[in-house]
């Protein structure tokens, strides 16, 4: 029970200490509550970690995905002009060939920090393999591989540049020589 004591002029409250004991029984529930809180907390927070981390892997790999799609796209473009060679019997100029060989290694740094993509063997043997009888040859396997990772990629892109490829392989097998000016000046504006 609180005691009114006096002090000079002013009234004071005075709390006696025992006065807010708890019963046995509820410091155990108070203290298994707290506990269970805690633990419930820190669960909490390591699931939100966990799946915070997980999906920014999944994120990570997607974009990752995306640049070998897209890197793909120019080595099948640098690799078209060692194709065009081998069709009129010359050899690539060194440019193209060296283009073709820092994009394919590029691509294979990026297939290793990916690591878990099911196409990984199929884009490095279109890459680096040996066993193509023929430069188109592997222009086909490097094309297969680009529509095995259509899955990866926006649907609309992938109707689109899909597009644009029929056309580029229409106008080259119509007229050669206007396709080869035509792609030249687009290789060279963009320099």
């Amino acid at each position: 029970m609180p005691v009114l004591e006096s002090f000079g002029v002013m009234p004071v409250l005075v709390l006696e200490t025992n006065s807010c004991q708890l019963p046995d029984f509820m410091n155990e529930t108070l203290l298994l509550s707290l506990l269970s809180g805690t633990i419930g907390s820190v669960i909490g927070a390591v699931l939100t970690v966990y799946f915070q981390v997980r999906s920014d892997r999944a994120k990570r790999g997607g974009d990752i995905r995306f640049q070998i799609y897209m890197l793909l796209h120019d080595l099948g473009s640098a690799h078209f002009w060692i194709t065009s060679a081998e069709f009129r019997n010359e050899l690539a100029s060194p440019d193209v060939r060296l283009r073709f060989d820092r994009l394919r290694w590029k691509i294979a740094d990026l297939l290793r920090q990916v690591g878990d993509l099911p196409e990984l063997d199929a884009i490095m043997d279109a890459m680096m393999s040996p066993r193509f009888k023929s430069e188109t040859d592997r222009a086909k396997a490097i094309e297969d591989v680009m529509g095995q990772l259509d899955r990866h990629v926006n649907p609309n892109y992938v109707r689109k540049i899909r597009s644009i490829t029929q056309e580029n392989q229409s106008l080259m097998a119509g007229d050669l020589p206007e396709f080869t000016r035509l792609i030249s000046k687009t290789q060279r504006d963009s320099l």
